[in-house]
């Protein structure tokens, strides 16, 4: 067993990630973003669970647009691309999962 410490609050920082867990079959990554920040278009070669632990962000996936929120979670198929924008203070995790 391990307990992974993930304040939701990181100051005053802006765009904080950081790398959570590092294992063989995924990559948990802690994502906080500050209220109008935005993420610019980008995939990942891995399928991906974002999970929003707090605030509204909104992903773009080639003009689809969809609003998340803690009652949220969103999936991406591998090479999905992407971008995201905080409609308000945001904090995310982000599941990688590696094959």
């Amino acid at each position: 067993m391990k307990v992974i410490h993930a304040p939701k609050d990181v100051g005053n920082q802006a765009k904080f990630a950081d790398r959570l867990l590092k294992d063989n079959a995924f990559d948990l990554l802690h994502i906080h973003l500050k209220e109008g920040e935005m993420v610019s278009k980008h995939h990942a070669k891995e399928a991906i669970l974002i999970i929003v632990r707090d605030g509204i962000v909104e992903f773009d996936t080639e003009g689809e647009k969809v609003s998340l929120t803690d009652e949220d979670i969103l999936f991406f198929e591998p090479f999905e691309p992407h971008s995201l924008r905080a409609i308000e203070e945001t904090d995310l995790l982000l599941i990688k999962r590696k094959e």
